[in-house]
């Protein structure tokens, strides 16, 4: 069923599964938007990238419902976790909000999981058993399992390279069909998770960079054996200034929005 996200031997995917922050970020140029208007938005953008991209990261309360209005094919990717995470003395714990049974009910063709990561704390330990459960339970239920680690700070206790994160974790029993890493710094840090990871394929996320740096690092990672990447709001994230502008808006989604996009398969 991953194969369905390829195209030749790379994942082109789109990552829109941002919630609370999506909501935040169509804030900025006005009143808080309906949920009505939020569904729109994510529909626009979600119908302006099916020509490119291989397939899409989306939540359930926005982004699902935008697909199901296009009638759309495009196979997609539903988080198995709650949105945010539970604080536990400075550390975040991520809570899991469904099962791989009911994403498969929902049409879901993968499922991804978002760990906070530090190694070096405590919480390290229950994230991992989180980690290991989700892979086992997917794995029961075919449904290709997608793991995305945000690396992050607690208290001045650092976590450490993506690279050492992926080797830790791989030492400790995590596995997955698919990492989704955060730009591992270098292309020789790149060379060295591709090196470490294997058959698995690897793809890079883009955080809070913008569209040129985000297209700089994934030149690199590509270069040196990442397999794609789910690009989110790297990708859009200007468009919470002016949505309500109607002819920005859809100058945006007609041209900037789709050639940002071919920029990343060169």
């Amino acid at each position: 069923m991953l194969d369905v996200f390829r195209r030749g031997d790379v994942f082109p995917m789109l990552a829109f599964d941002h919630r609370g922050s999506f909501l935040k970020l169509l804030t900025k140029s006005g009143p808080e938007p309906t949920q009505e208007e939020i569904i729109g938005v994510k529909r626009d953008v979600l119908q302006a990238l099916v020509p490119y991209m291989s397939g899409a990261l989306v939540d359930e309360d926005y982004g699902l419902p935008a697909l199901a209005s296009m009638h759309s094919r495009v196979p997609y990717v539903l988080p198995l976790e709650k949105t945010g995470y539970t604080d536990k003395q400075g550390e975040r714990i991520t809570e899991i909000l469904a099962t791989p049974k009911q994403l498969i009910a929902k049409g879901a063709q993968a499922a991804k999981l978002l760990l906070y990561a530090n190694a070096n704390v405590a919480s390290w330990v229950a994230q991992m058993k989180t980690a290991k459960n989700q892979a086992y339970v997917c794995k029961e239920a075919h449904l290709p399992f997608f793991l995305e680690f945000v690396l992050y700070e607690v208290g001045g206790i650092q976590p450490g390279t993506v690279y050492e994160t992926v080797a830790r974790a791989i030492q400790d029993g995590v596995t997955c069909d698919v990492w989704k890493l955060p730009y591992p710094g270098s292309k020789e840090e790149c060379e060295k998770v591709t090196a470490l990871v294997g058959g698995t394929p690897w793809i890079v996320l883009t955080g809070g960079t913008t569209f040129d740096e985000f297209k700089e690092h994934y030149y690199s990672a590509r270069s040196a054996g990442c397999k794609g990447f789910l690009a989110g709001r790297a990708l859009w994230q200007e468009i919470g200034e002016f949505w309500r502008d109607e002819t920005r808006y859809r100058e945006f989604l007609e041209y900037e929005l789709p050639l940002r996009f071919e920029n990343l398969l060169l």
